[in-house]
């Protein structure tokens, strides 16, 4: 595994990307910024990823430090019966965290009761990316925005941070209201 390791090490372009990736995934840091998040939401959020090993590690570290609320997950396993019956469910409740695959939800599904987002993974592309961001811009009685929270990681490769200053662009051209 040492000599793996090293080899990893050595990694570019989408591999260097890949690796970034797996190390923010586990990270304590990105962890504890999300739960502060999620701990203020009171109403219904979309923690968006990319990988299903991901997303599952998020559902079971949501299900563990928030006990009291009812976490989901869609991803390519989930059929459309049980996308249907959770989107329902969400419909009826408040404080739902649903761990969602961009791949899944960013189109063809609407979302009446979710007033939040996180990007808990990057994500390059400005069509997915404005996808996404649409799944909570349905506007109802009690919600006219739906402020999302991009996570962008700073690594000394800098290949997330790439991405984030590319979703930063698609932020100004769109003239989207935006805090770094």
């Amino acid at each position: 595994y040492k000599a793996y390791l090293i080899d990893l090490c050595k990694a570019k372009g989408s591999n260097l990307l890949m690796l970034e990736q797996m190390l923010v995934h586990r990270s304590q840091k990105r962890l504890q910024i999300i739960d502060e998040l999620l701990f203020g939401m009171t109403k219904n959020c979309i923690v968006f990823a990319h990988h299903t090993e991901y997303l599952k590690f998020l559902k079971a570290h949501f299900e563990a430090k928030f006990p009291d609320r009812t976490i989901y997950i869609i991803d390519g396993s989930a059929n459309l019966k049980k996308r249907q019956k959770i989107i329902d469910e969400m419909n009826k409740n408040d404080g739902v965290i649903l761990c969602a695959s961009y791949g899944c939800c960013s189109t063809g599904i609407t979302f009446k009761n979710v007033d939040y987002g996180i990007f808990a993974q990057s994500f390059k592309s400005e069509i997915i990316v404005l996808q996404s961001i649409g799944r909570g811009l349905l506007k109802t009685e009690t919600k006219d925005t739906f402020p999302i929270y991009d996570i962008i990681d700073i690594l000394p490769t800098q290949k997330l941070m790439m991405q984030g200053k590319s979703k930063i662009k698609t932020y100004k051209e769109r003239n989207f209201d935006y805090r770094i």
